[in-house]
């Protein structure tokens, strides 16, 4: 039997707090510590969040303030995650199964996670919102190992993009904020959904778009 596991949020935690002041001292972590909690402030319903990529649990601390409930995942063996996979393998495994409505997910990757982005919504009842997305997205490193005669062609596939909307197709990072927006948009109207931008930040050197969505 297969069960899914949760923290509860009244349960402790080990402390966090040295990890955070170290991610403090680098370039982003503060600015995305705002865009979390710009979707937690957004989120209708505050049950269960889904944490797919929780690492150390330099955000787990931050959900574990406002949720009921956290599932947390992260392929890495020394993660605080109760489960460890791949993104990918959670939610074509253990997401159907998942008794608790998510009222929020979370895929702080740093990577580009837009195939697990778009199997999280195959799998997840369409039905089932509101619900808010949380995400790092990064277009500008995935496409350092793409070439360049093919980037245009990956862009468009991995992020559902129409074939009339135009992009910079010589340098898409410096758009990916319209490229993540139409994403969203794509994914709502695929399931007969309306999304709505909560917060976006686009880090300096344009390797990553850091936000949310509200999925209704």
């Amino acid at each position: 039997m297969i069960t899914i596991s949760c923290i509860a949020t009244d349960m402790n935690l080990p402390d966090y707090s040295e990890v955070h002041e170290k991610m403090v001292a680098t370039r982003y972590r503060l600015q995305e510590d705002e865009t979390r909690l710009a979707a937690i402030a957004a989120c209708p319903k505050k049950d269960t969040v889904l944490e797919l990529y929780s690492g150390v649990g330099g955000t787990t601390r931050l959900y574990k303030e406002a949720f009921d409930k956290i599932v947390t995942n992260d392929i890495n063996p020394s993660s605080i995650a109760t489960h460890k996979m791949s993104a990918l393998k959670f939610i074509r495994t253990l997401l159907p199964i998942m008794a608790d409505k998510i009222d929020l997910v979370d895929f702080d990757c740093y990577g580009s996670p837009s195939e697990e982005i778009k199997a999280f919504f195959e799998e997840r009842d369409s039905q089932d919102v509101p619900i808010v997305v949380a995400f790092a997205d990064g277009l500008g490193l995935w496409l350092k190992r793409c070439k360049k005669d093919e980037r245009t062609a990956r862009v468009r596939r991995r992020y559902l993009l129409p074939s009339d909307f135009q992009f910079d197709e010589s340098h898409p990072w410096r758009e990916h904020d319209r490229i993540i927006e139409e994403f969203m948009k794509q994914i709502a109207k695929k399931y007969g959904m309306k999304c709505k931008k909560i917060s976006t930040i686009q880090t300096p050197h344009k390797n990553y778009v850091i936000g949310s969505y509200l999925f209704t």
